[in-house]
């Protein structure tokens, strides 16, 4: 492809494009494994067709997190998906006293009183704000009230979500449909709070500082356009720490990615639900996501051990579960943890000793040892992969005699392999 394109991740699939992933489900990447693979058998008359956007076209791009929402809707606003382009403000009733600061957009039957500020935002149709409410940098679904003398900054509101009197909405919060604030949450939070959840760190990825649109082009996966630098001119260097929010945003989505993979493997357990089909659940999601067998590993193992060791103490009883949980669960594990490569199969196994940090007995050599010969054993992880990470790590597992001991044991067998062969 010439080099002036940008893949926008956009892609639209055929019912047929279903069908091949339930026959070769083993795909890590659409770009990487599918296409080249399907569009490579001329014989079976699979085609993929690309269309690239003319200047007359616009731009395209896949929204996949609220930060790359605010970005689109600022470029919308700015004109910069032109041909499309945003109407004239319409029929919205604003107070004379209300100030408007470009680039923003005010919807058909919205309301702004007295003294409204509303500063880069974009407020959807049937909106209320009341006096002296400010919103600043932010998105508000149809129907949102915001009451008098409360403020949004750098946020988005689901629709019909309602902000009482005095209340402040900081910077990064994402807010549900339906929603009443009575008091002003933390930064960067998800409200409502899932009460199932066990982590709050999924709150991270949030909105942030909205601005600097240039900090987001590297995450939007669209084509790329010439920036104005005078539309950039009013915007506070304080708003944005790019490399800071690039960090939180691929933290907070790593974070979402585990959780999820983690969660299906713990809900096809307790449903009863066939390996083989989880095998696919679990690809079909990291596939919607453009993940690889890579980042579904640690997700794999945590669920795993916890099911190893649920309900059971001591470490006997808990080393005789992973034995057990290692066995049943192979295929799956052999699906996510090894693609042949040996660097894939180091990555898994440091996974693994990150997780023993968190999970004893994990943490203690003869069990950690016990979890890489079955494995091994079960040809989840190959002697070469298993041998890189003891060859990089200089931790106190790698350290100790019973892990030294299967390291020592798999350098010979690999010997005895090599002699065989030659």
């Amino acid at each position: 492809a010439p080099q002036n394109l940008v893949d926008c991740g956009v892609d639209v699939c055929s019912l047929e494009v279903l069908f091949r992933y339930s026959e070769n489900f083993d795909y890590q990447s659409i770009r990487g494994d599918f296409l080249p693979t399907e569009t490579g058998n001329a014989e079976l008359g699979q085609r993929a067709y690309a269309h690239v956007l003319k200047e007359t076209e616009g731009r395209a791009g896949r929204v996949y997190d609220p930060r790359i929402l605010d970005t689109y809707v600022r470029d919308l606003l700015r004109g910069w998906f032109a041909p499309v382009l945003v109407a004239e403000r319409p029929l919205s009733t604003v107070d004379r006293s209300a100030q408007i600061v470009e680039p923003s957009y005010v919807g058909r039957g919205a309301t702004l009183e007295a003294s409204v500020v509303v500063d880069q935002s974009s407020i959807a149709a049937g909106c209320i704000l009341r006096e002296r409410a400010r919103v600043r940098g932010s998105h508000l679904g149809p129907r949102c009230i915001i009451e008098a003398g409360a403020s949004v900054d750098c946020a988005v509101l689901g629709a019909g979500v309602t902000v009482k009197a005095g209340i402040s909405v900081p910077r990064g919060c994402v807010v549900g449909e339906g929603f009443v604030i009575n008091e002003a949450p933390p930064e960067f939070s998800r409200l409502p709070v899932q009460e199932d959840s066990d982590s709050d760190e999924d709150d991270d990825m949030a909105l942030g500082a909205l601005g600097n649109v240039e900090a987001l082009q590297t995450r939007a996966r669209a084509t790329s356009w010439p920036p104005n630098s005078d539309d950039e001119g009013n915007e506070s260097d304080e708003d944005w720490d790019i490399d800071e929010a690039q960090a939180r945003a691929q933290k907070a989505s790593d974070t979402l990615f585990t959780s999820t993979v983690r969660e299906m493997i713990l809900a096809g357990d307790r449903n009863g639900s066939a390996v083989e089909s989880l095998i696919m659940e679990v690809n079909c999601y990291k596939l919607s996501e453009n993940r690889s067998f890579r980042d579904a590993a640690p997700a794999a193992l945590e669920a795993v051990v916890e099911l190893a060791f649920a309900g059971r103490e001591g470490k006997g009883a808990c080393a005789q579960g992973l034995v057990k949980a290692i066995a049943r669960w192979k295929p799956l594990l052999a699906k996510l943890l090894s693609s042949g490569a040996a660097a894939d199969e180091r990555f898994a196994v440091d996974a693994l000793e990150e997780l023993s940090k968190t999970r004893p007995p994990l943490n203690e050599p003869d069990v950690f040892a016990l979890a890489l010969q079955k494995l091994y054993e079960h040809d989840v992880l190959s002697d070469e992969g298993i041998l890189a990470w003891g060859a990089a790590s200089a931790s106190p597992l790698r350290n100790s005699p019973q892990v030294g001991q299967l390291l020592a044991f798999l350098e010979d067998d690999d010997e005895d392999s090599e002699e065989e062969s030659d």
